[in-house]
């Protein structure tokens, strides 16, 4: 967002970026899961075709594969974002992330029953705002933007995380956070390993590819006989091969000619220009 001089900017960069991925992957899915079967796990090709849009789940449509549920707030969070920067609130985050979380603290301890499963409850991502607070958090810790309001909204996050889940399971997220600002701070240098750097380009990919095909070929293994150990190592080789031919073949290519297209379209820069101005 900081790199947005206008809102179109901020909904091409966020397209271009999620969206060939998704519908490769989404495509792919598909086609092996019909092909090979796996029960419990199938949809059909209307299901399929909604399942493009991204935002799918809002209309009660079965996802293609189990984790997309995550895209479904991502997209819901931008949309919220693209709200705050077309209101000029930006430069309030922290204000507006105090007024979010304090919300969903209430909605924790004090839900109505009418909100429970809802949609309302999807779209305002009252359920994970403090873990996309903490990333934001975690932004300004790293660009030296952060100030006092900053630390109150990682409070609240982490305050957030021990009314509404488990102590194990908030212990271990606040392990993750503790890991994110050491991470952030530089003292993890191991991380700049190719090998892990390697795995974060193709992470997107290879979460949006791993889990139904991954139980395809587990499935045809087992069939054969053959060891847990080797059934989980070939799955996971072949997940990250899937991953490469994602990342070599669609991501990069579509997301530079995207942009390419973008920064070059003289109607689309002259929106963008009109769009700058009146923001």
């Amino acid at each position: 967002i900081y790199r947005s001089s206008s809102p179109l900017d901020f909904i091409w960069s966020r397209f271009s970026r999620l969206y060939p991925p998704f519908w490769f992957a989404v495509t792919l899915s598909f086609i092996v899961v019909s092909l090979f079967s796996l029960p419990g796990r199938e949809v059909d090709f209307s299901s399929f075709m909604l399942n493009l849009l991204m935002f799918h789940e809002y209309f009660k449509i079965p996802h293609v594969d189990g984790v997309y549920w995550t895209l479904t707030l991502e997209l819901a969070f931008y949309f919220w974002v693209l709200i705050i920067f077309c209101s000029f609130q930006i430069r309030r985050i922290e204000q507006v992330l105090t007024c979010w979380l304090l919300i969903s603290i209430f909605l924790t301890l004090f839900e109505p029953d009418f909100l429970r499963n809802s949609v309302i409850k999807k779209l305002l991502i009252v359920n994970y705002i403090e873990m996309f607070a903490a990333g934001i958090c975690f932004y300004r810790y790293k660009s030296e933007q952060h100030r006092i309001s900053t630390h109150l909204v990682m409070l609240l996050a982490v305050l957030s995380i021990f009314l509404s889940y488990s102590i194990a399971t908030s212990v271990a997220l606040c392990g993750f956070y503790s890991l994110f600002l050491v991470i952030i701070r530089g003292k993890l240098s191991i991380l700049s390993n190719p090998i892990f750097t390697y795995f974060g380009s193709i992470s997107y990919s290879l979460y949006l590819l791993h889990q139904n095909i991954g139980y395809v070929v587990m499935n045809k293994l087992y069939e054969w006989g053959l060891h847990w150990a080797i059934v989980i190592s070939v799955a996971f080789l072949f997940s990250i091969f899937l991953a490469h031919i994602a990342l070599v073949y669609i991501e990069k290519p579509s997301l530079r000619k995207l942009r390419s297209f973008y920064n070059n379209n003289n109607k689309l820069q002259a929106i963008r220009k009109v769009w700058v101005i009146r923001a």
